[in-house]
Order: C-alpha cells, then structure tokens, then sequence
C-alpha cells in the first residue's frame, strides 16, 4: 500500500489472513510473530519458486493458504493438549 496511492478491491489477496495466523502463533509477542511471519513469508518465496516449474498455477497460488490453515490446525491441536493436560 506504501507504493501506490490507490486501492483496489482484493489487492491484499488474503494476506491479512496469513498475518493474523501469524500473530497468533507466535502467541501474540514480538518474536513470536516474527518467526511466525518468516514461516509465511519463507513458504511464499518457495511458491514463488515454484511457479518456474511446469506445475498449475493454481496449485502454486493455493501453496501458502494451505499452509496457513495446516499451521493453525497443528498449533490448535498442541494447545487444546496442553490445556488438558494442564487440567
């Protein structure tokens, strides 16, 4: 948004998403999120590497949404056993 002076609909492309995936992750602290964020942002390069090969572009694009969900789903799952656990 810094580098042009206009907005369009779904420029975002569902970023915000991935950064609040992000924030919560890394449990809300400024380095949680960090490393939260070089997590997306390292498997966003390796989708834009990706697209070099012979593969659907939709399977390239779907790359760091899948991520995001199978990140929450894990990190779900790791806290409700440490809830009853601690139960």
């Amino acid at each position: 948004m810094g580098y042009v002076s206009w907005f369009s609909r779904d420029m975002t492309a569902g970023r915000g998403f991935i950064a609040i995936a992000a924030a919560s992750i890394g449990g809300n602290l400024p380095l949680g999120t960090f490393f939260g964020s070089l997590l997306f942002g390292a498997v966003n390069t390796l989708a834009i590497f990706l697209a070099t090969l012979k593969v659907p572009s939709e399977l390239i694009q779907m790359i760091p949404y899948v991520t995001t969900v199978l990140v929450l789903a894990v990190y779900a799952i790791q806290k409700s056993m440490r809830s009853r656990g601690e139960e």
